[in-house]
């Protein structure tokens, strides 16, 4: 499989087909909140809870909403599954990050293209009901003069052709 696939992706709250592009940063630093709300498809992703914590690799998705409701500003956080399957929102960016990060997103998603980055679960222990540690979601994201660059410049995208 080539660096970009066809994955199913929520753009909007319609479901569509998008291309997801992968990027990284140099390091797994992006929070993710609101992953509380999400600790069952964490488990899932993670495959459950263990008497240790996790530390699972999974590719996630940046989705922008600027119809969201409560902050248009706002990027949901998806965990891409196997091609061709649904993905399952984890949580959104802090929306100071959403901010800084959210145009060169909405651009490229206005051409069909989905961020995809690489995301560390990590958390996940149960043992007993005094010991309990919620999972949590960090991102390893380019900055967003990185974004903004693959945005304006179709060139510097990555693609297939292995030259």
């Amino acid at each position: 499989m080539g660096l970009f696939r066809r994955a199913k992706a929520r753009a909007t709250s319609n479901e569509r087909h998008a291309t997801t592009m992968p990027v990284k940063g140099e390091a797994f630093t992006q929070e993710v909140i609101a992953e509380e709300s999400f600790q069952d498809v964490l488990a899932d992703a993670a495959g459950g809870w263990a008497l240790e914590s996790h530390d699972v690799v999974v590719a996630t998705a940046l989705i922008p909403e600027p119809t969201n409701p409560v902050d248009p500003t706002a990027v949901r956080v998806d965990l891409i599954g196997a091609p061709g399957t649904l993905a399952r929102q984890t949580g959104y960016l802090p929306p100071e990050d959403a901010r800084r990060l959210g145009t060169p997103l909405r651009m490229l998603l206005d051409e069909g293209i989905v961020v995809e980055c690489p995301g560390r679960i990590v958390g996940g222990w149960n043992r007993g009901p005094n010991d309990v540690g919620p999972f949590a979601i960090w991102l390893s994201v380019p900055d967003a003069d990185h974004l903004l660059e693959l945005a304006t410049d179709p060139a510097k995208r990555p693609t297939d052709d292995p030259a």
